[in-house]
């Protein structure tokens, strides 16, 4: 994916899925979207779950998981000084993180596209833990992103994800009758 570093999330999540697709069907292989089917996973079937890197940080921000970060200041997309300055606050509380909960960094994180995986993989390893959730709906995807809780100290966030969920299962029940 290094060839891809800085280019739109949407057309590299949909060639990744193609190509996915083309050489699962290929080896006789299901491909699933679908984290409730991976409750129950059966063989020879690839489970494939998103990670959502700025709302899993903006979540760790409201339960205080990043030390000292209040906000998630703009990270990505130009080489402004401010942008800069939000990247590396990101690093600095998304490393800090890492090396508490998971694992010491051996080196810097350089790029947005390395902060993400990252992130990624600190979500894969709370869902193991059981601190992770996936959200959305069978037609839109799902995504992985920090569990939340009602310990959050945040009630805007607490607020938000209720409506959000609110509206996800009105959509889920509309669909199926």
């Amino acid at each position: 994916m290094l060839g891809y570093q800085g280019a739109p999330h949407g057309p590299v999540v949909q060639l990744f899925r193609g190509r996915l697709a083309e050489r699962a069907a290929s080896e006789g292989i299901c491909l699933s979207y679908s984290p409730k089917a991976a409750t129950n996973p059966v063989s020879r079937c690839i489970y494939v779950l998103e990670s959502h890197p700025a709302v899993t940080m903006a979540v760790w921000i409201a339960q205080k998981r990043l030390g000292a970060i209040d906000t998630l200041q703009k990270y990505k997309g130009d080489s402004s000084a401010a942008t800069k300055i939000g990247f590396q606050a990101a690093c600095n509380g998304v490393v800090d993180l890492l090396s508490k909960e998971i694992a010491t960094l051996d080196s810097p994180v350089s790029s947005d596209d390395e902060l993400d995986a990252l992130v990624g993989l600190a979500n894969l390893v709370d869902l193991i833990r059981g601190k992770c959730d996936w959200w959305g709906t069978e037609d839109m995807g799902y995504f992985l992103i920090p569990r939340i809780t009602d310990s959050l100290c945040c009630p805007t966030v607490r607020e938000a994800w209720d409506n959000a969920n609110k509206c996800v299962n009105e959509l889920e029940v509309n669909k199926h009758g």
